[in-house]
């Protein structure tokens, strides 16, 4: 699995609707916290964990899908429509906060 850049509108509403998985949308931009976590996607889509799908998206302010989901800063990950988490530290807090909230067993 590979993070999957979103970085349109029109790429971003066919990777969301055409999924059943559930998503986790990070938002980037050229800072150094965003530069730590695409270093903590990159190790977490390494896992090849097909229980989900991440899509990463170059943080615009004011853009329509940062007004959609109320994005101020980046780095932001959501979990569509469940939870949103600010600020990210660890590969182990993001897989833990994705298995709580989407209720996914461990890989086996």
């Amino acid at each position: 699995m590979s993070v999957i850049p979103v970085n349109d509108d029109t790429s971003f509403a066919a990777e969301v609707a055409n999924t059943k998985k559930p998503v986790v949308l990070v938002f980037l931009s050229d800072n150094k916290a965003s530069g730590r976590e695409s270093e903590v996607l990159k190790q977490l889509t390494d896992a090849d964990d097909s229980r989900f799908k991440v899509l990463s998206r170059n943080f615009i302010e004011g853009g329509t899908v940062e007004k959609a989901f109320d994005v101020r800063s980046a780095p932001t990950a959501l979990l569509l429509q469940i939870d949103t988490i600010v600020g990210l530290s660890s590969l182990d807090a993001l897989k833990s906060k994705i298995n709580s909230v989407f209720k996914l067993e461990p890989p086996v």
